[in-house]
């Protein structure tokens, strides 16, 4: 019998609602339990308002396409959330704060909850948490009623798993052995009368009397069961958003108080659909579009299935807004939530931030973006300290062990902290977070039904290395399996490397190995915009750029001559940048400029901008660098910045440009800081570069090239090499007319000597190192499980070059 349908007006026999109250779910050591029915409404209340917000159309599909005999979908999929927790219906879970237990249960329950615990010290038990006994009791329910048995087994793994680990099936089967620990029939028969509880509270009918074995359960519809399984418990878990209520006298009473509740809640993240009402460029942006943006535009434009764009163009032609139409325009064509805006590095994400809530003030939207990286953690636990710690979810896990309760509470609150925005509407951050869903580690699933709602923009995608690009490369497969559009920006990538994206791309929509050797590129392209789906082959548009010649000179110089090459060509009105490999370089060169700099007196002041571990310091010293060198900055801009190849990616305009030896692509990438910005009053009119390292060095041809220790190790050998031979003889460069033969000579070929053999090997171990941590390409004959097997840290993003990598 279901609370929700007995009785007069819904009022349920006293003797079933103290029984189905009794067990509870929380206590925090704090004497004052919370029935675990309670939790349950409160997370299924939840589930049922993030189900729209949080689960993509692609998600949405596979779960109303499998679950349809059921009825109404939506309810069933909040109300299997809901009862996550059911498995602490259990004398192990119940053990743990045994005296509370058997005063709720009584005198009945008492024998198999003291039978639960270790006799020594009567400690409760923790080999087996309370998410593998729900997991227990689902599958073995499930079957009962004409489940199936990989429907059963898709859907335990789900809700079962919420703690970030998903059940293997034998694992399923031993605890479905450990009685001693689930309860005898009686314990059973109350998680039954739990679940027709909930179930009738939310008006559905008794499960045992629908069709389950015309039910199917793709894997995409068990990864978004999971993820929101997951994500509604945390939220549901903080006791100032749902106050602990032990004594419940009125379930019905409490169903309706609890789905109030958890609207304000939900409403107070502020996790609702973005709905731009115009997309096109002059409605978004207040200004003309140029070429390419009206060409993106025209591009998206009626598309009615999700698909990956490739922005291809040179630096300063306006690929960051004609990413963001794009991206407005495919969240109001497939009625998705929003976006997120994936950086290669914090300061480019902060650049990117301005920019966005930019565009949503001139548009009028309430809305704004949310940081999602490193430092949205560090602002929440200072949030922690003051009046808002009560926001953190609370009692997680508390039968699971010590090391891995404290796993649990870590993972939520670095979630609440900063995976939250993946679940915001606008979300802009690094693309680590991203990169994070398809980490094989706890809660894989999670970040990945996050992003299954958004249009995932990924800008400066040259700007990864090989290890790095793996995952890119698997979680571009994921997109395409989750129905994911993605925007694609970039300057410098070689025209091999875009087409492989993009079959990853399709091969995750159309669910099917990746093509190998069908995307190789012989010559090089140009740069072009490229659309496509699981269903239209790619189509590409050359890109006409806009852009005047810019002719740059080419000054080798020797580490002995920097200082003083770039001190005479700056005076006291114009600023530099100097790119260095290493802090040691970094260092040693500011120290003597700030020496040299004491004789001149010119005041020129000297910026060193590194990854370090005071992030507040180095916010700042951004903000003095976009104030002094930014797009609206004025002369005199009498300031060097030495910095590593963080600085590549800054919005910055620079009169005179240094650079350590590196590969072609990034030196180009580089070269878009200099003269970058129009300036009427620039003092300085040639564009020059000096190239540290190169001066005296034979051409590649008759002599062998002696590079920086620094760079040599960064970068390896056979790089620095063939990006010095395809120089070597130039005086100049013409840009940005040079830059696709320049970076197809240096990576379309293979040059046959020792240093390339080297760097065949490095690269082929970098690239086996990125696929190790990669969770499968999974079909619907693999298991959910595959994503968190052999689970590791969900850090694994970068490979640790160096210090100049400016993570998450």
């Amino acid at each position: 019998m279901s609370l929700g349908a007995a009785g007069e007006g819904g009022v349920a026999p006293a003797g079933l609602l103290a029984a189905v109250t009794a067990p509870w779910a929380k206590e925090g050591k704090t004497g004052t339990p919370h029935p675990l029915v309670c939790h349950a409404i409160d997370t299924a209340a939840v589930a049922e308002l993030l189900y729209p917000v949080m689960l993509g159309p692609q998600v949405r599909a596979e779960l109303e396409s499998g679950l349809a005999p059921l009825g109404d979908v939506w309810r069933w999929v909040a109300v299997s959330c809901g009862l996550h927790d059911l498995g602490k219906v259990s004398p192990v879970f119940q053990a743990q704060c045994a005296e509370i237990a058997i005063e709720r249960m009584g005198n009945r329950a008492a024998g198999a909850i003291r039978r639960a615990q270790v006799a020594t010290g009567r400690k409760p038990r923790k080999d087996l948490d309370h998410g593998l006994a729900t997991a227990a009791h689902f599958y073995l329910r499930l079957q009962q009623w004409g489940a199936r048995r990989e429907v059963a087994d898709a859907v335990a793994c789900a809700v079962g798993g919420h703690h970030g680990w998903l059940p293997d099936r034998f694992t399923i089967r031993q605890a479905i052995a450990a009685r001693a620990h689930l309860g005898g029939e009686s314990w059973g028969r109350l998680r039954d009368a739990t679940v027709e509880t909930v179930v009738g509270l939310w008006g559905l009918p008794l499960p045992q009397e629908l069709p389950w074995k015309a039910v199917r359960v793709s894997l995409v519809a068990a990864l978004g069961l999971a993820g929101l399984t997951t994500i509604s418990d945390w939220i549901a878990s903080g006791r100032a958003r749902f106050p602990w209520c032990p004594e419940v006298t009125d379930l019905v009473a409490y169903h309706r108080e609890s789905r109030e509740q958890a609207q304000r809640v939900v409403a107070g993240f502020g996790w609702v659909p973005w709905r731009p009402a115009e997309t096109g460029f002059q409605a978004l942006f207040g200004e003309s579009p140029r070429w390419l943006q009206v060409t993106v535009q025209s591009l998206v434009e009626g598309r009615t299935r999700p698909g990956v764009l490739v922005i291809e163009a040179p630096t300063g032609e306006g690929k960051t807004k004609a990413g963001l139409q794009a991206a407005a325009s495919m969240v109001r064509a497939l009625s998705l939530s929003g976006i997120y805006a994936a950086l290669p590095t914090r300061a480019t994400g902060k650049q990117f931030y301005d920019e966005v809530n930019e565009l949503l003030v001139r548009t009028g939207c309430s809305l704004r973006a949310v940081p999602v990286h490193g430092l949205a953690l560090q602002q929440v636990r200072a949030e922690q300290a003051g009046q808002d710690a009560s926001i953190m979810p609370e009692d997680l896990g508390s039968d699971l062990g010590e090391e891995q309760a404290r796993a649990e509470r870590i993972a939520a609150r670095e979630w609440f902290a900063m995976n939250r925005g993946l679940l915001a509407p606008i979300g802009v951050g690094t693309v680590d977070q991203a990169l994070r869903g398809v980490v094989r580690s706890r809660h894989t699933f999670v970040r990945l039904t996050s992003l299954s709602s958004k249009v995932l923009l990924i800008d400066e995608v040259h700007a990864f290395d090989t290890y790095t690009s793996r995952l890119l490369d698997r979680l571009l497969w994921w997109c395409g399996r989750l129905g994911i559009p993605a925007i694609l920006m970039l300057a410098t990538l070689p025209a091999q490397r875009r087409d492989e994206l993009i079959a990853e791309w399709r091969a995750g929509a159309r669910v099917e190995p990746v093509a190998t050797g069908d995307h190789a590129t012989v010559e090089p392209s140009g740069w072009r915009l490229t659309w496509a789906d699981a269903e239209e082959a790619p189509a590409a548009v050359p890109v006409v750029t806009e852009q005047d010649t810019r002719r740059v000179r080419l000054a080798p110089l020797s580490d002995d001559e920097l200082v003083d090459w770039v001190l005479d060509r700056i005076g006291t009105h114009s600023s530099a940048m100097i790119v260095h490999s290493t802090l040691v370089r970094v260092q040693a060169t500011a120290t003597a400029l700030k020496k040299a700099l004491k004789s001149r007196n010119g005041g020129t002041v000297v910026r060193v901008l590194t990854r370090g571990p005071d992030d507040a310091d180095r916010a700042r010293i951004e903000e003095d660098l976009r104030c002094r060198l930014g797009p609206k900055s004025k002369y005199p801009r009498n300031v060097i910045v030495v910095g590593t190849s963080a600085l590549e990616n800054l919005d910055l305009d620079v009169d005179v440009l240094v650079s350590d030896p590196c590969p072609i692509d990034l030196l180009l990438q580089r070269l878009g800081r200099l003269h970058r910005h129009k300036h009427q009053d620039r003092a300085i009119k040639e564009k020059e570069i000096g190239l540290v390292g190169m001066a005296g060095q034979p051409a590649p041809a008759h002599g062998k090239v002696r590079f920086p220790r620094g760079p040599a190790n960064l970068y390896g050998r056979y790089l620095l090499e063939v990006s010095w031979a395809v120089l070597a003889g130039r005086d100049q460069l013409s840009l940005p007319e040079d830059i696709p033969d320049l970076v197809h000579a240096v990576y379309a070929h293979d040059h046959q000597t020792l240093s390339s053999m080297q760097y065949r090997r490095s690269t082929d171990l970098a690239d086996y190192r990125g696929h190790v941590p990669c969770v499968p390409r999974c079909d619907d004959h693999d298991s959910l499980r595959d994503l968190t097997e052999r689970p590791g840290s969900p850090n694994q993003t970068r490979r640790n070059t160096g210090p100049q990598k400016d993570r998450s």
